[in-house]
């Protein structure tokens, strides 16, 4: 799957820097946990966060943190811009705090189904079940919600508009990184090239 020109992307994958800050790990989740809890509707009132450790806790902190790909931590001052620009996508609740600094795992409830499932870059099982998206393509990009997973994949990363980018650079948000998400996270790795495709993000 090809990288979209620059300046052409209109929505990004979001994703936590773990280079140089603190990042939380939990290994393997139990079975079915996202259709259990991320699943596009609000955690109950008795769910807490899996057993974790915070990686690097002395490290700079910054406004998101990676924890699970499709999971990632963010700080009050992320959570007060997320709910200003992309009011109702999602749900903020407390996972941590480090250093006394709270953070918040982001439970996305909106979806958008625009997946192009002809034009993208699919693994699947040999029953045609789709195991893995490499490189999205999507049928069109002027979707209603700012901050949004496909349906049907709430397992799978999470999504926001160049309006939720563009707001995060605006103010000084640290830590971020928008991926072009028509490029699959391997190519992106071995190509060399800045992982993140929005000017100005703060590191």
């Amino acid at each position: 799957m090809r990288a979209q020109e620059e300046g052409s992307i209109e929505i990004f994958k979001l994703y936590g820097a773990s280079a140089g800050h603190p990042y939380v790990e939990s290994g393997a989740l139990p079975v079915r946990y996202f259709d259990k809890f991320f699943n596009g509707h609000a955690l109950p009132d008795s769910w807490v966060p899996p057993p974790f450790e915070v990686r690097r806790p002395s490290s700079k902190l910054a406004d998101i943190l990676a924890w699970k790909e499709s999971l990632p931590l963010l700080s009050k001052r992320a959570v007060d811009l997320l709910c200003a620009v992309a009011p109702e996508c999602a749900e903020y609740r407390h996972f941590t705090a480090i250093r006394g600094h709270a953070y918040y795992v982001v439970n996305v409830l909106a979806q958008e189904d625009i997946l192009d499932l002809d034009r993208s870059e699919l693994s699947r099982t040999e029953g045609g079940r789709i195991r893995s998206i490499q490189g999205h393509s999507f049928t069109r990009t002027d979707v209603s919600s700012q901050l949004f997973k496909l349906r049907g994949f709430f397992d799978g990363p999470v999504f926001v508009t160049r309006r939720v980018a563009q707001a995060v650079v605006d103010a000084g948000l640290s830590g971020f990184q928008f991926r072009d998400p028509a490029v699959s996270e391997t190519a992106l790795l071995f190509s060399g090239r800045d992982v993140n495709a929005f000017p100005g993000v703060k590191p």
